[in-house]
């Protein structure tokens, strides 16, 4: 068993070491024997320069005859050559086999050799040890000095991610991933990866995948299995994996509730506000504002064609008696009736002529504050740019709106934005699931 300097047991004589690779020193042979009595792999690679060619005779002569060696011979003093035939000897073996099945000696090695061999290993990160003599021999495992540095990527990491820069957040967990030596590392950056990726699908209303693109359900059902693996052993990932369920419990209502979000529904507005917000959140105010205009024009559509089967798409309204039609047609200050509905002429109806219960509650000068709000917007139809105080606003109107909504179809409005909310990651959280 090997035994890291922290004390920590190791897991490298568990796993079916496939690769060796030594920088020889004069201590090497003592090492490269030690290990050997542990496991037994199928290649050695022996790094060294002209000096210590006598001792990787002395090592060949000791490997069993199924075990295959490579010599790699250096100068020293060339340290672009030195750098370029290390990188390529774990390149291939990388490529060759898992990471966790290649292990760098540096027992004794030249330091000038070592150091160079251990920030290339790092890179790719392959178990680095070293025998230490005090009672026999012992190997033990050198710390990885990149775990320290992915610490410190993990934090960067999770800001991002706190600030809803997904797609940034994602390639650095996955920088991690790639990286890590230590498991709890490793699996608390698959799981931050995932998520991230998942809310990246989600912020843009990619709920199912579509061709090369996955969507957040996949994903997130992908996200929960994992989690329900690792789950046994950190307390942290069985917390995850609750809040990860309730986001799939949203996502699974939304898809049924829209018939594949190809209509609106509750659900579906819901996740547009909630849109909204986070870019209110983050300062996106123009795009907020585009937002929670659509939350009213959806809860518009959604109560016109499940009370009253009207398709804004295409609203047939010649249905109309011919005084209703009359009065609709003043009241929208048209001469011919629309053959798909704003959201302005959509509420007259509901409001006026249908005397839908939710339009009567939704006031008529709201409506118009936040459709001018948005008419005259710099990415609608104007060139204003909006103030935060004012999308604020109508922000916590459009909520109130919605929540009428829900009442109106007897759901728990709070129930369902708790299972619609976005994960948050605290680094605090994150650190203390590591050993």
């Amino acid at each position: 068993m090997i035994v890291d300097y922290g004390g920590n047991e190791s897991m490298i004589y568990h796993a079916t070491v496939k690769a060796i690779v030594c920088v020889v020193g004069e201590k090497t042979k003592d090492s490269i024997i030690a290990v050997l009595n542990k496991i037994s792999p199928e290649i050695i690679y022996l790094i060294c320069g002209d000096d210590q060619l006598e001792n990787v005779v002395m090592i060949t002569k000791t490997l069993k005859n199924n075990i295959k060696h490579k010599l790699i011979l250096v100068d020293y003093k060339n340290t672009e050559e030195v750098s370029q035939k290390v990188f390529v000897t774990f390149n291939y073996l990388s490529n060759r086999f898992s990471r966790d099945k290649i292990i760098l000696d540096i027992t004794d090695g030249n330091r000038l050799l070592c150091s160079l061999t251990v920030a290339i290993a790092c890179i790719f990160g392959v178990k680095i040890v070293s025998a230490a003599k005090e009672d026999g021999i012992e190997i033990v495992e050198v710390s990885n000095p990149f775990q320290k540095y992915a610490l410190l990527l993990l934090s960067q990491a999770i800001n991002l991610y706190s600030h809803n820069s997904f797609r940034s957040a994602y390639a650095i967990f996955e920088q991690i991933k790639e990286r890590a030596t230590e498991i709890n590392l490793e699996n608390i950056s698959e799981v931050l990866s995932m998520l991230s990726k998942a809310y990246m699908a989600w912020d843009q209303f990619v709920y199912i995948g579509k061709g090369n693109q996955e969507g957040a359900y996949n994903i997130l059902k992908e996200l929960s299995k994992f989690l329900n693996k690792i789950g046994k052993f950190s307390k942290y990932a069985a917390q995850l994996k609750r809040k990860v369920d309730d986001n799939l419990t949203f996502l699974r209502s939304l898809l049924e509730s829209s018939k594949g979000y190809r209509l609106m529904s509750p659900y579906l507005i819901l996740d547009i506000f909630l849109n909204g917000e986070r870019r209110f959140k983050e300062g996106s105010y123009n795009e907020a504002i585009i937002r929670f205009y659509r939350c009213l024009e959806g809860c518009v559509q959604y109560r016109l064609l499940k009370y009253h089967s009207i398709d804004p798409s295409n609203p047939q309204l010649n249905r109309l008696k011919n005084e209703k039609m009359r009065e609709y047609l003043k009241l929208i200050g048209k001469t011919t009736l629309p053959d798909k509905l704003t959201l302005y002429d959509g509420y007259i109806l509901l409001r006026r002529i249908l005397k839908d219960y939710f339009a009567v509650k939704l006031r008529h000068k709201d409506l118009k504050s936040l459709m001018y709000l948005r008419n005259h917007s710099i990415l609608s139809h104007g060139i204003n740019i909006a103030d935060p105080e004012t999308v604020e606003r109508f922000m916590h109107l459009t909520s109130d709106i919605i929540k009428k909504l829900f009442k109106l179809e007897g759901m728990d409005f709070y129930d369902t934005r708790k299972n619609a909310q976005f994960i948050e990651i605290h680094e605090d959280e994150v650190l203390n699931a590591l050993p």
